[in-house]
């Protein structure tokens, strides 16, 4: 059987899903049958058949997308990378970025969302060693790590931002890249797996889940108005900045690197 092609490595919460739509969308393309794989992280304890079931095998290029590639709480990326580059030598790689402080803020959101969270956001997005939801989203650090096992002709970056702002332009510099031909994704095409108008739980709702129980269980019967939310979680202003700086270097690097990148595929 033959081995994958393409892997859409990250980062989370950057539109990895609708990307990975847009790609299976290409005649040429078959995405894998389910989108997060996780073979490389969670999975790779299992035969490579059981990895090579989940494409078809009949497209120029059979791929797939697991952002948790360059997203691991323990920021053991470099291993991943090891064992991509062992098994899959000539696989093109494409990374997909994102402006990291709204970056952060989705990630705990989702984390939230999904009860995998019940701490505030200031306590999340502390800036201490070793933070998975900041060092994680150290863009050009994560490209530079994906560059010490692979050239850069087998690797493409871009930004949600050049998604959403123009998708035609953006997924035909990707076509070229892959070495396909160019292909128009439909002009009424929206982004899959957004998380807007979804309801979490709120400080008060958390607090709630935390007690003991069955007094946690009291949640299931609250109104929604008490214990949910769907706002953007708020940092004081001090903290907001102090996160952006931390941030800044990395991210005005990793903009300098897409630009680069792109150059090279754009019509």
């Amino acid at each position: 059987m033959r081995l994958p092609n393409l892997i859409v490595v990250g980062s989370i919460k950057c539109g990895t899903t609708s990307l990975h739509n847009y790609l299976n969308m290409h005649p040429e393309i078959a995405m894998s049958k389910i989108k997060e794989v996780e073979y490389f992280s969670e999975n790779y304890d299992k035969p490579l058949k059981w990895y090579l079931n989940h494409f078809d095998q009949q497209a120029k290029i059979v791929g797939e997308t697991s952002p948790h590639y360059t997203f691991q709480k323990d920021l053991n990326i470099e291993k991943i990378l090891q064992r991509i580059k062992l098994d899959l030598p000539n696989v093109k790689i494409i990374y997909i970025a994102r402006e990291p402080y709204s970056q952060l803020l989705s990630l705990y959101k989702h984390a939230v969302y999904y009860w995998m969270e019940r701490r505030n956001a200031k306590e999340v997005c502390s800036i201490e060693k070793g933070n998975p939801y900041l060092h994680n989203l150290l863009h050009n650090r994560n490209v530079n790590q994906i560059l010490e096992h692979f050239s850069e002709d087998k690797l493409y970056t871009l930004n949600i931002h050049d998604l959403n702002t123009n998708l035609e332009c953006e997924m035909n510099s990707i076509f070229r890249f892959l070495n396909l031909d160019k292909f128009d994704i439909p002009q009424k095409t929206k982004a899959f797996n957004t998380f807007e108008g979804r309801k979490y739980l709120n400080n008060f709702g958390r607090k709630i889940d935390l007690l003991p129980s069955p007094f946690c269980e009291l949640r299931k019967y609250l109104p929604g108005f008490l214990i949910k939310t769907n706002e953007t979680p708020k940092l004081t202003k001090r903290h907001e900045a102090k996160i952006e700086a931390f941030f800044e270097d990395d991210w005005n690097e990793y903009l300098k690197v897409k630009e680069r990148f792109q150059k090279t595929y754009k019509s």
